[in-house]
């Protein structure tokens, strides 16, 4: 068959069609990326969770949102999502997430040059040789770079679902793939219940309640293994939420589910070296921790981000000296009654925890059996005083005249011959000596305690000495206090039991208990003291290290 010119003139313009039509797709901004050599492992990596924390301006948002738009755009050279899905991206708050948006969908966030021989338009690229700098073709030739399409495609979507259109504030965008992505402001509240496929966070997470629904809702139902759900989490260093530092600690423990990377503004190569010194030199010093060197700045965002158990905050477990003076610190709860044991020896050098309890729905009678156990371990030998947080302590049941928690309390370690040396006298306490409800001061106490001493006969030590593996909870509740980013105080935590050892903790701190010499006791028998005035006893406690007197209420 004899073809016309009319057929060839068809088969030409459908070539060229074709043609235009796949350097269309080749030079969608998705597809130029070129990542630098960690973003690859990043993308690489199929880990359930994956982090991408570091320093400012290096690269770890974008290469976060284009793990994001290969999902989305079944892409992904490696196989890890479904062909569609629902993808959650939650940002610290409406102005977030609006910047996000527009990273996805305007041109020029990667920048492109025609390649030096093949005259094709490619992604500026770094130096194989030397990736923390650019390629020596794409720097030398910078005049001719050009603004990239989009990352994401328009053909791919319709028009969103608007949060706030005048602001540029997504709520739904659906794309052409059948996948769903739902944009959402850490401001406000999770949806209870969802499912999701893929799910991105950027930088801080003002309602922490997001990564606990997000967390539930990946996990796998009836996806095949290559396809379960999947997280992955953009921070910088300088604001961080205790679930990603948990996240990464993990990692770094070993968690085969959780990967994370480090991202330097020192190695991405698309900054020069002129701006990155100039960068360097404009960092405050108490900042370039976190914003040049890529670490959390844990003191600015957990109250007790020094806090070292493997370190200098914490021993190997070892039987306390019956001598020492022992304490019984007390933070009870309606639900939870936690107990810590510390112990003080005779030079005053360390506050060990020893040891402690957590006995639940405010059974007494168990907790004060609880307390004599312990007490037992050194049979002969008083406690020397007990210390009970002072708002709980002196509350009565509403509407009855009943004895106090405090005193209800003290009346079950009566009961159960639990010996104590020194008693207050301090109304609606029984003989309990009153923690502080002063929960900055608390804290600060708690701090000192932790601080590394840098004179005298202790210098190199800190003062908080805990037993390691004996309280896991106490560390953990530990690492988890953390400042509120809304109120710029102490996060609460509704969930029972949530920091109860740490509140004994700070109790302990604030009332800094010293060493005296505890009575000698028959062994199985309670042998009470006579209360001593409050004020008369801290001014002789505290006269022995030369102390301050502390006023109590």
């Amino acid at each position: 068959m004899i073809d016309t010119g009319n057929d060839i003139h068809l088969r030409t313009s459908l070539k060229r069609r074709y043609l235009r039509r796949l350097h269309t797709l080749q030079m969608e901004g998705f597809r130029l990326y070129q990542p630098l050599p960690l973003a690859a492992e990043f993308h690489a990596s199929k880990a359930k969770i994956r982090v991408a924390r570091g320093a400012n301006r290096a690269s770890k948002t974008l290469t976060c949102l284009e793990e994001l738009i290969r999902a989305v755009c079944r892409a992904d050279p490696y196989d890890k999502f479904p062909p569609t899905g629902n993808a959650l991206v939650v940002a610290k708050d409406a102005d977030n997430i609006a910047d996000l948006w527009q990273k996805m969908t305007r041109e020029g966030e990667i920048k492109m040059i025609r390649d030096e021989i093949s005259r094709k338009w490619r992604a500026v690229r770094y130096d194989r040789n030397d990736p923390c700098h650019l390629d020596p073709y794409d720097a030398a030739y910078m005049e001719q770079w050009r603004d990239a399409p989009p990352l994401l495609p328009s053909r791919m979507y319709g028009s969103p679902a608007w949060e706030d259109a005048g602001k540029g504030v997504p709520r739904v965008v659906r794309l052409s793939t059948g996948w769903r992505i739902l944009f959402r402001s850490s401001n406000g509240d999770p949806q209870q219940g969802a499912h999701y496929n893929a799910v991105m966070f950027d930088e801080q997470l003002l309602n922490e309640a997001f990564f606990i629904e997000a967390r539930r809702g990946i996990v796998a139902i009836n996806e095949p293994k290559q396809h379960i759900p999947r997280m992955w989490w953009s921070a910088t260093a300088q604001v961080t939420n205790p679930q990603l530092q948990d996240l990464c600690e993990a990692a770094e423990a070993g968690a085969k589910h959780i990967n994370q990377y480090k991202f330097l503004v020192m190695d991405n190569p698309y900054i020069s070296d002129e701006e990155k010194q100039e960068f360097y030199k404009d960092i405050p010093p108490d900042e370039r921790l976190s914003r040049w060197e890529g670490e959390f700045a844990l003191t600015g965002k957990r109250i007790y981000g020094v806090y070292q158990p493997m370190g200098v905050h914490g021993c190997e477990p070892f039987p306390i000296d019956p001598t020492w003076a022992r304490y019984i610190i007390l933070d009870p709860g309606t639900e939870n009654c936690a107990t810590l044991f510390v112990a003080v020896p005779p030079d005053e050098r360390h506050v060990y925890v020893y040891d402690g309890v957590v006995v639940h729905q405010s059974n007494l009678t168990k907790w004060a059996s609880e307390v004599y156990k312990v007490g037992s371990r050194h049979a002969g030998y008083s406690f020397e005083a007990a210390v009970c947080d002072y708002r709980a302590g002196k509350q009565h049941q509403m509407g009855l005249n009943v004895s106090s928690t405090a005193e209800e309390y003290w009346k079950a370690l009566s009961e159960a011959k639990v010996s104590i040396r020194t008693q207050a006298s301090v109304r609606s306490m029984g003989g309990f000596f009153p923690g502080s409800d002063n929960v900055d001061a608390r804290e600060q106490n708690l701090l000192k305690w932790m601080d590394i001493r840098g004179h005298g006969p202790f210098a190199g030590t800190a003062k908080l000495q805990i037993m390691r593996g004996i309280l896991p909870e106490l560390d953990h509740q530990i690492k988890r206090a953390h400042i509120d980013p809304k109120t710029r105080k102490r996060a609460k935590d509704n969930k029972v039991g949530a920091h109860d050892l740490l509140d004994a903790l700070e109790y302990a701190a604030a009332f800094d208990p010293g060493y005296n010499p505890p009575s000698r006791i028959f062994v199985g028998k309670h042998t009470a003291t006579e209360p001593s005035d409050i004020t008369t006893e801290y001014r002789r406690r505290h006269g022995r290290t030369g102390r301050s007197h502390m006023e109590l209420q």
